[in-house]
């Protein structure tokens, strides 16, 4: 009951800091988000325990989005190159960009998704991986660093998929 309660306080707090926040959003215990204000979330999104998150950039998550356990998205790069100035306080440097995670993804367990990346609709990511480039949608990926094993779908599969999915909206 108590972890009920703590569940539901994260949420009330998170509403009212986040850029934005879609209808039936849930956060796991432990959960941290460091830069509010840069994340957008979708509707019907669920972030598992001790989920993390700083970005000095924007990141926009789609709706019917899950996260399991200990996922953590870092935006932002620092640079350990510049004389006389300590690494906590370079300035960030190299590519940067959006972390954006479109409709329907599954991220699963113990995940680090790195600035920049972009995972297409309805992707699966599997536990454990370490995401520094973008995936197609549809795709099953997982690994260090991530690629894509396969597509969850045939290509006729996927338009009767999202065929489908249009219905339920």
């Amino acid at each position: 009951m108590l972890s009920r309660l703590r569940r539901a306080c994260l949420v009330i707090y998170y509403r009212g800091i986040l850029k934005s926040v879609g209808k039936k959003f849930r956060i796991g215990e432990g959960s941290q988000i460091v830069t509010p204000g840069m994340l957008s979330v979708g509707h019907n999104c669920f972030f598992g325990p001790r989920f993390y998150l700083s970005s000095p950039e924007e990141v926009r998550i789609g709706n019917n989005v899950m996260f399991g356990p200990e996922v953590m998205i870092l935006g932002g790069d620092h640079d350990f190159a510049t004389l006389g100035v300590p690494m906590r306080f370079s300035p960030n440097v190299g590519r940067s960009g959006p972390i954006i995670i479109e409709d329907d993804v599954w991220v699963g367990a113990r995940c680090l998704l790195i600035k920049g990346v972009r995972l297409g609709t309805g992707s699966v990511i599997g536990a454990g991986s370490v995401v520094t480039h973008s995936l197609p949608p549809f795709s099953v990926a997982a690994g260090n660093p991530c690629r894509v094993i396969r597509t969850r779908f045939s290509e006729a599969e996927m338009n009767e998929h999202r065929r489908d999915l249009d219905v339920l909206r």
